[in-house]
């Protein structure tokens, strides 16, 4: 249903893209979109979003049992699917599944997997950081997204990632370092992460240490000083 946008909308966003100089986007998979829809690449600058450091920060972890978590809406968009289906596979003990969100699946449908995870339907946005802080790793298993906040909010508190490339995660997480990225869809990548995260600890814990470093490097600041220096760049190139 997403995808299916009015002709309106679709006819207002091609004007505003001829009379653009310059889009400024976050992500590469928003520039990605745009290069598929016939924008020249000079037209296009990306910067990531900034980190929300003022109130998203490393907590003690309250128990030893390893937490998985997912933020944000429960839709197929996202991937939960996929991610129910590799987390049952995995039958790991003392551990467990957090999903947060809204449920937008069909009336019953999550029910089929509901000895497989702890669910909460919706929290207040400050509150979510004792959420992150419970859980071991971020799952954004997404199928396309623009950016994907979650990601940077979860580094804020020092929790590593397992994202697709179709998220900002390739913008902001070296493979390997803050976290992980795998394919869209595949159900098998998303078993061997969370396994791995579950038999190495001392490393994960390491990940998330350097997640937090790396949030504390995108920052808003810098986000804006970016912006500001570009435009400034086009508006002096504007200039008889």
């Amino acid at each position: 249903q997403a995808a299916k946008e009015p002709a309106w909308k679709i006819e207002r966003k091609e004007q505003e893209v001829k009379l653009a100089d310059r889009i400024f986007v976050a992500s590469s998979i928003t520039q990605k979109s745009l290069l598929d829809f016939g924008i020249k690449p000079e037209k296009i600058s990306v910067i990531p979003y900034g980190a929300p450091l003022d109130y998203f920060h490393p907590q003690p972890k309250p128990d030893k049992a390893f937490r998985a978590i997912y933020v944000g809406r429960l839709e197929p968009r996202k991937g939960i699917h996929y991610l129910l289906k590799a987390w049952r596979s995995l039958h790991l003990k003392e551990a467990e599944l957090l999903l947060v969100g809204i449920n937008e699946f069909p009336t019953g449908w999550l029910e089929q997997y509901g000895d497989s995870f702890r669910y909460i339907r919706s929290v207040p946005h400050a509150s979510l950081n004792e959420y992150y802080s419970s859980a071991n790793v971020l799952v954004f298993p997404s199928l396309v997204e623009g950016f994907g906040l979650v990601l940077l909010e979860a580094m804020a508190c020092g929790i590593p990632v397992i994202t697709t490339a179709n998220t900002a995660g390739p913008d902001i997480v070296t493979n390997g370092v803050e976290g992980f990225i795998i394919p869209i869809r595949d159900v098998e990548a998303l078993q061997e992460k969370l396994e791995w995260c579950y038999r190495h600890p001392q490393e994960l814990a390491q990940m998330g240490q350097a997640a937090r470093q790396r949030a504390e490097q995108l920052t808003w600041s810098l986000y804006r000083q970016k912006l500001a220096s570009q435009v400034k760049q086009l508006a002096i190139a504007q200039i008889p």
